[in-house]
């Protein structure tokens, strides 16, 4: 078997590329036992500018080392790591699409010019979870990703987390904290590496990893300073070698009824609405006509929330979600709705990894039969402002009936936190935002403001609650959309119960 798999890559002995190979590689130290090995590629999007990419370094050792265990080679590859939450404090949001694809370009160049025949991607922040998807189904080889975590605050729990850092700075603004208040949240909200917790935009796609079956089971959530993650790595690594020998890629594992799945899930947990947009160029890049507006429609009625109150859906930390089941439990909960003769990365169809999971804790993950609630963890709310849809998380808002009030026009994050600063945003406003609005909605929570709402065109990554938070309204403001006609003052009715999002005045 090892010989067929290695015939397909591997050049000719005497050859020209052999040649070339034998002066790179011996010079590396690999043995001529070394070039036989099936070569995989161990995708580090590391990074020591920002605490999402703390801990890849190390988790990538344990990959490596579970790819020799299994009898493979491994060669480490670096891409860039982009920060959403530092990008957007520098005003660069908008260039988290370009290192999106940047990401995508660093592993295709380096994968496919270098002839390597497997790869275990290492995914943390928002971007490099669908850029690694991306580039998996682009060169279609045997690939397997790491979902690497979510971090916790100091001593190991999320009790004080990001979420706090970013409402302790709405109440900051808003006068109603000191300074001093804010400094010791800001130093003691993240305590260990990992993606901010709660169901934001990262945990969300490691969900969507997971339900997709590119991930091993059991992959999410999971604390990024956890040993659980360091074994986890190494079994990720040796399977890796398994599916180059079987050679099961990644167009056969993920595909139009895994997708499908996926938004399923996403919606069964109040995931955040960016990472589901996210998977819409995963499918560009294998040529599916997917909208995932029109699925999640699909959902409404179908798929309740069944994940309990992980915040920002409410007050339960993630390590709730982990321990419950996490995604295994949730799917496993949904079989009855789900694809389940897809295949995943751990061998098998998903039929087989849940009849082999445990039953979760139905306190945390509810069944569909006794849901959280019966409305979708997301809703497509449309209407005269959203002829194209839009997207609404109603869990993360006690406000689950609508709001008519006044519109205040606001032109991007800082023209927001002015506002907020100065005191012009009231109670029963209707914020109307064009350009990137990330986390605003916290930043109002912390401010005292919990009975106004949000409506922006721009990607939300996840981490708002408090008001009615809507977000990626089509056509968008720079498309002319009936959001752009929107003018300070005018009279705006949200009814969620109808989806509707209605310009009176």
């Amino acid at each position: 078997m090892l010989a067929n798999v290695m015939a397909e890559t591997d050049f000719p002995r005497g050859s020209w590329g052999w040649v070339i190979r034998r002066t790179q590689w011996s010079a590396l130290g690999l043995s001529e036992e070394d070039f036989a090995k099936p070569k995989i590629a161990v995708v580090n999007t590391s990074s020591s500018m920002s605490i999402c990419y703390g801990q890849l370094d190390e988790i990538s050792k344990h990959v490596q080392h579970g790819i020799r265990a299994a009898g493979g080679f491994p060669f480490e590859i670096h891409t860039v790591a982009p920060s959403e939450a530092l990008f957007a404090c520098e005003g660069q949001g908008d260039a988290l699409a370009t290192a999106r694809s940047a990401i995508v370009q660093d592993i295709e160049l380096m994968v496919r010019g270098s002839g390597l025949q497997g790869m275990v991607l290492l995914s943390s922040c928002d971007s490099t979870t669908p850029a690694h998807l991306r580039a998996a189904v682009r060169l279609d080889i045997p690939s397997i990703v790491v979902p690497c975590g979510y971090q916790t605050g100091i001593g190991g729990q999320s009790t004080t987390n990001l979420y706090d850092a970013y409402e302790g700075f709405g109440a900051y603004l808003s006068g109603k904290s000191k300074f001093e208040e804010i400094d010791v949240l800001a130093r003691n909200a993240v305590g260990s590496p990992g993606v901010c917790p709660g169901m934001a935009t990262a945990s969300t796609m490691h969900v969507i990893c997971e339900s997709l079956g590119i991930t091993l089971p059991g992959a999410s959530p999971i604390s990024g300073g956890s040993a659980k993650l360091k074994r986890y790595a190494k079994s990720a690594g040796a399977r890796a070698v398994e599916l180059v020998h079987e050679n099961v890629t990644a167009r056969q594992i993920i595909t139009k009824e895994s997708f499908l799945n996926s938004i399923m899930v996403a919606v069964a947990v109040g995931g955040s609405t960016s990472a589901v947009t996210f998977l819409e160029e995963v499918a560009v890049d294998i040529g599916l006509d997917l909208n995932t507006r029109h699925e999640m429609e699909r959902c409404d009625g179908k798929i309740p929330m069944l994940l309990q109150d992980i915040i920002p859906n409410g007050s339960l930390q993630i390590e709730e979600f982990e321990a419950a089941g996490g995604t295994q439990g949730i799917m496993k909960q949904l079989s009855d709705r789900l694809e389940t003769n897809v295949l995943t990365v751990g061998g098998g169809t998903l039929r087989n990894q849940l009849d082999a999971a445990a039953l979760p804790n139905e306190a945390v993950i509810r069944t569909l039969e006794n849901p959280v609630d019966n409305l979708p963890g997301i809703v497509i709310m449309n209407g005269d402002v959203a002829p194209g849809g839009a997207f609404l998380r109603p869990f993360t808002s006690n406000n689950r009936k609508g709001l008519k009030g006044r519109a205040k026009c606001l032109e991007g994050l800082d023209n927001a936190i002015d506002a907020l600063r100065s005191n012009q945003i009231k109670s029963g406003d209707i914020l109307v935002m064009h350009g990137l609005s990330n986390e605003f909605a916290s930043l109002l929570y912390g401010a005292g403001l919990h009975d106004v709402a949000v409506i922006s065109d721009s990607s939300i990554i996840g981490m708002g609650r408090g008001p009615i938070l809507i977000s990626e309204v089509r056509p968008r403001f720079d498309e002319g959309g009936p959001i752009s006609m929107i003018k300070s003052g005018d009279i705006i009715d949200i009814d969620i119960e109808n989806r509707q999002i209605r310009h009176l005045t």
